[in-house]
């Protein structure tokens, strides 16, 4: 069977046309894998945030709480901690408000990389995509538990503010005992930490591996 000149040169064109079609869909692939890493890993910093050791915020907390339920202070001097302590947590909140905001970043990337998927990484795709969203969960999760951690720590600074200042038997009999309640809740957010790290490390290893 002997092929013409028009039918090599169609031939060809068609092959060109394949490459450069799915070259795109490979390089839309790859945009779309890169925006979500970028977008992950942006929220992952924010989780991580709130609850580091050298975080400004949380130390400053840290260093009111201890002063007020443990140092000798008059009643304006315990009143003056807890107000500057309610201020801060107003900047904290907005730390942990921004684990939600980069979340929705995170939702649109996974959005647009789950309808670029190439045939050859499909079941990758959609098996990082289930990674990604047990991510998202985790993230959720800290910060709920961050929230939750803040909303003790204003129970503690409204109280001293509601007692004039005086650190009541009530309130240290409160305060004992919800002590294994809140570092049940400390526990739980370090064990989410833990496996934010693994999760992550997964994905972005899966990430790199179906990258071209």
């Amino acid at each position: 069977m002997r092929f013409s000149q028009t039918h090599i040169v169609i031939g060809i064109g068609v092959f060109c046309l394949t490459l450069c079609l799915y070259s795109y869909t490979v390089y839309r692939f790859n945009t779309a894998l890169s925006a979500y890493v970028v977008a992950a890993n942006g929220q992952d910093t924010a989780a991580y945030i709130p609850g580091a050791p050298d975080n400004a915020t949380r130390r400053i907390l840290n260093r009111l709480l201890a002063e007020i339920l443990t140092q000798k202070l008059s009643n304006e001097e315990r009143m003056l901690r807890a107000q500057e302590g309610l201020d801060a947590l107003e900047l904290s909140e907005q730390e942990i408000d921004a684990i939600g905001f980069m979340g929705e970043n995170v939702t649109a990337a996974m959005d647009t990389l789950s309808g670029r998927y190439t045939l050859l990484h499909r079941g990758e795709t959609q098996e990082l995509l289930r990674l990604a969203q047990e991510r998202i969960d985790i993230a959720s999760d800290i910060r709920g538990l961050s929230y939750l951690a803040n909303h003790h720590i204003s129970e503690i600074f409204n109280r001293v503010m509601r007692d004039g200042g005086e650190m009541t038997p009530e309130h240290t009999v409160e305060l004992n005992r919800k002590i294994p309640e809140v570092e049940g809740d400390f526990d739980r957010r370090a064990n989410l930490y833990r496996e934010l790290a693994s999760l992550t490390f997964r994905i972005n290893q899966s990430a790199e591996n179906m990258s071209w």
